[in-house]
């Protein structure tokens, strides 16, 4: 996984380097309840790895911690397969 835009606001883009596309990740957040998005721009995507977005700026720091717990389980068999 590679982490871009630090200092681009509330957000941060990952670029997730597995074998399948940003709407399977994204459908994965979602069935444990965590929001992100995907690249407003396909052909932006970093060497054909899905861009997402997790947007944080009405989050406190336990919230962070527990969707990325819950992201670490949704997303686990797709970086198993990978």
């Amino acid at each position: 996984m590679k982490i871009n835009g630090e200092g681009a606001g509330l957000h941060l883009e990952l670029v997730v380097k597995v074998s399948c596309d940003a709407e399977q990740l994204i459908k994965l957040a979602a069935s444990v309840g965590v929001r992100i998005y995907g690249s407003q721009d396909a052909a932006m995507d970093c060497a054909d790895f899905p861009k997402i977005y997790l947007g944080f700026g009405n989050l406190i720091e336990s919230e962070l911690e527990r969707g990325i717990q819950l992201l670490a389980e949704a997303w686990s068999d797709v970086f198993l397969a990978t």
